[in-house]
């Protein structure tokens, strides 16, 4: 009863069920240090574990790569990818890895190596 006076409100027992990760997404890419290197910075999301990126040189324009190179960002969310061609249009793509699993692929983002 002296609780109930008190003014202050008990917390809920009550948990939520893990919940699955919004969309993951690329914040932005930009040239590397280096000629045919990049640095691309991934947006954070609360409660990933850790985020899959992937790159292909894109031979069409429109088109997604046929081919893709896989790099894991385990707790850092921002990479430089070296070794690539310079002049050549590569297309990124990341996803999240959270409790329920991935989330789906972003939209690709393009960019001109340098």
């Amino acid at each position: 009863m002296i609780f109930a006076t008190s003014g202050f409100v008990a917390a809920s027992t009550t948990r939520v069920p893990p919940q699955p990760l919004p969309a993951a997404s690329i914040d932005w890419v930009d040239r590397g240090p280096v000629t045919g290197s990049v640095v691309i910075k991934v947006k954070a999301l609360p409660k990933a574990v850790s985020y899959d990126l992937h790159y292909g040189v894109v031979t069409a324009l429109g088109m997604l790569p046929t081919s893709w190179t896989l790099l894991t960002l385990p707790g850092s969310k921002k990479a430089t990818i070296w070794n690539l061609t310079p002049g050549a249009i590569y297309a990124f793509q990341v996803r999240a890895l959270g409790r329920l699993g991935y989330t789906d692929w972003s939209d690709p983002m393009t960019f001109i190596c340098g």
